[in-house]
């Protein structure tokens, strides 16, 4: 389902982890590549897992799979980090919205997070997740509200693609028939395991590293 376009280049980023901390830096660069549209799209391929992953970096195109994927009972899960015309349309067709606090705040416009995450709620997910760094992640699901508190992994080497993890197991455990308690959890354990090593793919843990931090669940 890779898309090569001739003469442009994919976005670049290099990251910079502090010693200590594990804290980064981003210098980035966008790519050439022209944003994908509903028409690009193969309908099957996109149907064709358990569980749809989308982002916000081609806004168009995300709507349009999130539509199909809704006809069709597929959960959907959606990571998004800043707002742009297509937001509350495709924040409206997931099931799954995961984004940062900031972003929580800023699209509910309200520094109280379970006000601002009435905003999000109002448009019927399934659950609303809100990632929160070291103090872990919330949960709002209509009235009830579940805080997940972040694991205590030594040593932290590199938080880069933890939060990119975290969805990424969380559509895992949703294809595993996870309820939203023990996914939370789940998904948690794996982004919190993923920053003992450099690099945002290197230090994902296995299954059995993740059984083991969870005491075998």
């Amino acid at each position: 389902g890779l898309q090569v376009m001739p003469g442009h280049s994919s976005q670049f980023a290099i990251c910079i982890a502090e010693k200590g901390t594990g804290h980064r830096s981003i210098v980035y660069r966008h790519g050439s590549w022209p944003l994908l549209e509903p028409a690009d799209l193969d309908r099957d391929l996109v149907l064709s897992g358990k569980v749809l992953l989308l982002d916000f970096h081609h806004p168009r195109a995300s709507v349009q799979a999130a539509r199909w994927a809704r006809e069709v009972g597929i959960p959907t899960v959606l990571d998004i980090e800043r707002l742009g015309p297509e937001t509350e349309e495709l924040v409206s067709l997931v099931d799954y919205p995961i984004v940062p606090e900031h972003f929580a705040c800023k699209y509910g416009g309200s520094d109280v997070l379970r006000q601002a995450a009435q905003q999000v709620l109002a448009l019927e997910p399934r659950a609303f997740v809100v990632t929160q760094g070291a103090s872990g992640c919330t949960a709002f699901v209509r009235d009830e509200m579940i805080h997940q508190p972040a694991f205590k992994i030594e040593p932290v080497i590199d938080t880069t693609g933890a939060g990119d993890v975290f969805h990424g197991a969380f559509a895992y455990g949703l294809a595993l028939g996870y309820d939203l308690t023990q996914n939370l959890r789940f998904a948690s354990a794996v982004a919190g395991l993923k920053c003992r090593n450099l690099g945002g793919r290197a230090g994902i843990p296995t299954i059995e590293d993740v059984q083991e931090l969870l005491g075998g669940d």
